[in-house]
């Protein structure tokens, strides 16, 4: 049941980058433009629409087809019956979508009908129209006050749910608010705000707290809340647990390369995503890649914590094949770390760091390995067979 729930939210941030970056499918008639482009109301397009190095893009016709589109501001009218892939400053949809859309943009305003599943990555995102399937929001601030006949997934600081949500609603936030009345399904709300709140507490806090700052009822509203989530992570994704595992509790050499690569990149990263995000298809992009990586700094903390539990367990010759109780050992560590001020700041952040370094490290190795099978293959189909000899009587 969990995992029909969430099995998408390990992929869909990938997907997502790869389709905003040109993954594009394979199609038999296409139209390309560039620059400025309206079309107007009384226009039909038959066949996919690019769009690309444009200021402003103007659909109020009808694309009977997938829309590609990049732009500074980008406002949809009309109908588009196929899929909408698009990045930009200003999204805003007021007409009728049969297919799928995803968005990347600083600021989305959905009025209209999408007939499937919604992905918005963006920092300011206003739901008011009506989404026929699933809707997963990455923002800075999220606004639904639409119709979502599906389940709702969102990703933001500040939340806002005053529509109808006829699926279950989960909503990962700093400050959340939800109509109950008008969710139909099930609520899961502030997953794991409670413990992370804890995190941002400053070292002047801690010294006037004493050296050991006991709160038994935060700790163990954090400790529940995130060992569900670390519960669903393993469930949803055990293979990617497994890889990242062994990339912590493998060898010291190996918690510590995952450290040090963790470290590079919360460094070095910010910096090519500054220069990203002056731009008007790489801003979207570094938000989709920042929103990745303060995940994983939050979450990715549970797959280590795993590990560690597991490595503890191994110690002890107890055998834990589905991680959940090496899990609850890791998660336990944490929260008694957690009630002494200045080392629980280095722990948490070396967990983090590792956690970071580890999903690096993983998504490499995934790389390389299928570039190699891609080799592998196409040498396997090129490769010449011997010719046959014949046998004379």
């Amino acid at each position: 049941m969990i995992k029909h729930k969430l099995r998408i939210l390990g992929i869909l941030p990938i997907l997502s980058i790869l389709l905003l970056c040109g993954f594009i499918t394979q199609s038999s008639a296409a139209q390309f433009e560039a620059g400025d482009y309206t079309l107007e109301q009384s226009e039909i397009i038959e066949e996919n629409l690019y769009i690309s190095e444009a200021q402003t893009i103007t659909i109020d016709g009808v694309v009977d087809g997938d829309l590609f589109a990049a732009a500074e501001n980008l406002t949809i009218s009309g109908t588009i019956t196929g899929d909408i892939y698009a990045a930009g400053r200003i999204i805003d949809i007021s007409g009728n979508v049969y297919g799928n859309v995803f968005l990347a943009a600083q600021a989305v305003d959905i009025s209209g009908s999408i007939a499937q599943n919604t992905t918005i990555a963006t920092a300011f995102s206003d739901v008011s129209g009506t989404i026929g399937r699933d809707l997963l929001v990455f923002a800075s601030e999220s606004d639904i006050s639409g119709k979502v006949m599906e389940d709702v997934r969102v990703f933001t600081s500040i939340s806002t749910i005053s529509g109808a949500i006829k699926g279950e609603s989960m909503i990962f936030a700093s400050t959340s608010t939800i109509d109950k009345n008008l969710a139909v399904g099930e609520i899961y709300e502030n997953i794991g705000s409670e413990i992370e709140e804890e995190v941002l507490l400053n070292v002047e806090k801690d010294s006037k707290n004493g050296f050991f700052d006991f709160n038994p009822v935060g700790a163990i509203m954090g400790f529940i809340a995130m060992y569900i989530v670390g519960i669903v992570l393993i469930y949803v994704a055990p293979v990617k647990a497994l890889k990242i595992e062994k990339k912590v509790n493998g060898s010291l050499s190996e918690f510590f390369y995952s450290f040090l690569i963790g470290l590079a990149v919360v460094l070095f990263l910010p910096f090519p995503l500054i220069i990203l995000s002056f731009t008007v298809i790489g801003a979207p992009l570094a938000l989709i890649i920042s929103a990745g990586l303060v995940f994983v700094l939050i979450f990715g903390k549970l797959w280590v914590e795993s590990a560690i539990g597991y490595k503890i367990l191994g110690s002890a010759s107890k055998k834990d094949d589905k991680r959940f109780l090496s899990l609850l050992v890791g998660r336990s560590l944490t929260t008694i770390i957690n009630f002494i001020p200045l080392i629980r700041t280095f722990y948490k952040w070396t967990l983090g760091l590792v956690a970071v370094g580890a999903v690096v490290r993983m998504k490499y190795d995934c790389f390389k390995d299928r570039k190699t099978k891609k080799v592998a293959t196409k040498k396997k189909v090129t490769k010449k067979k011997a010719p046959k000899k014949s046998s004379k009587k």
